[in-house]
């Protein structure tokens, strides 16, 4: 395993440097303590006196010790003129190198109650919780920022980013080291043919029509990018790699099972694979090139199965946003042929209810007979008659349409129409994606089954 960067340069110089104070904040955190005036009282010296509390007040800031040499001149100018010194006597570096500020530190440590990190170790605690992170998360950063967490939780000093970083790197070597072991011994002759065949070149290229081209693609490189696209084209392309990796993960269930390999590490070696050439990866030492492997195409047949859910969805949503689009145009452009039936039986209705308030006068009309108001009632009503069935005609139109769209038929009949070029995209997706029977809604899984049955036939 090459040399672990777990911090940036810039991140490493940090990690050993003393916090930056502001000038507003310095009076408060450089307030003395009790022990702390009782210390420098037994203290001959001004530079020893500032750096003992320069080391004090960081260690209470920070769990750690940091070389004196480091220490801002901002604060040591402001200790100094605090406790009244003559700047000329501090000398940063004679204090650094004397035997004072190794015994400052342990008075430190036992003050706060605190343990050395040399003595903590050497107990080799550190390297079995190490060895936990690892195991757990992976990726070196997050172990350092964890290991630093637990050395504060366990009230040990923080050491230097050099000697965490040394710890680290050791550790996750020893546990790499089991994994190669293991794949030395378990892994078969087809498996390795497998993973071998991942750094060749496309299969097209050793046609005669393409033989000759010097530029060729590697079947690696091929599976590093799934397309994220609804064109069909890429959606097969996607589809071809994504059976690539299905096929590789079902022969390759044995080993991955053997290895149990926690999902940062999958990610880790996966990742790191996807960023490098193929080059790079082929020179490995060979179980460490199947490990790398491996990783990889575990990574990608999930980032596969991602990725083509993301294109189900998003195909799926665009068809059902073009339905409604569609559904929207078409009611507001049959609104607009509908206005004048609407209007042409608004008017009957009105006419209706003058008629009826005629027929109700006559019946008020004492003056009139029986007869004669039978009579004038058949006239009124006969006038009306010859738009009846008109009347009836438009409101079983209207009636039906507006059924249809309490019932949503017309964006159904949308998406009807819109299914087909749905399926081109998406059938093979839903038939290839692994869904979580647990976690999903019963309907739908059974839904699923049953169109992958039938798709089966």
């Amino acid at each position: 395993m090459t040399e672990l960067q777990i911090l940036s340069r810039d991140e490493m110089i940090s990690f050993d440097l003393p916090p930056m104070i502001s000038k507003r904040d310095r009076l408060k955190i450089f307030e003395s303590s009790d022990w702390v005036e009782e210390m420098i009282s037994k203290l001959d010296r001004g530079v020893l006196k500032v750096g003992f509390i320069l080391n004090y007040t960081y260690f209470m800031l920070c769990r750690k010790f940091y070389r004196p040499t480091d220490y801002p001149i901002e604060d040591i100018h402001f200790v100094a003129e605090q406790l009244g010194l003559n700047l000329e006597e501090i000398n940063m570096v004679a204090y650094q190198n004397s035997s004072p500020y190794y015994k400052h530190k342990k008075l430190i440590l036992n003050h706060c109650g605190y343990t050395s990190f040399k003595n903590y170790d050497e107990a080799d605690l550190i390297k079995e919780e190490v060895d936990g992170l690892v195991k757990r998360m992976f990726r070196p950063k997050r172990i350092l920022s964890e290991s630093v967490r637990f050395l504060f939780d366990q009230k040990v000093e923080i050491p230097s980013f050099a000697s965490l970083s040394k710890i680290i790197s050791e550790r996750i070597k020893v546990y790499e080291k089991t994994l190669l072991e293991l794949i030395e011994k378990k892994l078969g002759q087809d498996e390795i043919s497998l993973l071998n065949r991942l750094l060749d070149f496309e299969e097209e290229y050793y046609s005669k029509e393409k033989e000759h081209i010097k530029l060729k693609r590697y079947r690696l490189t091929s599976l590093k990018s799934p397309k994220y696209s609804i064109k069909v084209s890429l959606i097969r392309k996607t589809l071809k790699n994504h059976l690539v990796l299905k096929d590789a993960m079902e022969k390759l269930t044995p080993i991955i099972d053997e290895l149990l390999l926690p999902l940062e590490v999958v990610q880790y070696y996966g990742t790191s694979v996807s960023k490098s050439d193929v080059f790079r990866v082929a020179i490995k030492e060979s179980s460490q090139k199947y490990l790398y492997l491996i990783c990889f195409v575990i990574h990608q047949f999930y980032r596969y199965q991602d990725t083509l859910t993301d294109i189900l969805l998003k195909a799926t949503r665009r068809m059902t946003n073009t339905a409604s689009k569609d559904q929207s145009e078409q009611l507001l452009d049959k609104h607009k042929k509908d206005y004048k039936k609407i209007q042409k039986v608004v008017d009957l209705g009105n006419k209706n209810i003058i008629t009826l308030t005629d027929i109700e006068s006559l019946v008020q009309k004492k003056d009139l007979s029986c007869q004669e108001k039978l009579k004038e009632i058949e006239e009124l009503l006969s006038q009306r008659s010859s738009q009846k069935k008109e009347l009836k005609q438009d409101l079983k139109d209207l009636e039906k349409r507006s059924d249809r769209v309490l019932k949503n038929e017309v964006y159904y009949d949308k998406l009807k129409g819109l299914s087909v070029k749905l399926q081109l995209k998406v059938n093979e997706i839903v038939k290839l994606l692994i869904f979580s029977e647990e976690a999903s809604d019963k309907k739908l899984i059974s839904a699923i089954n049953y169109f992958r049955e039938k798709m089966a036939k």
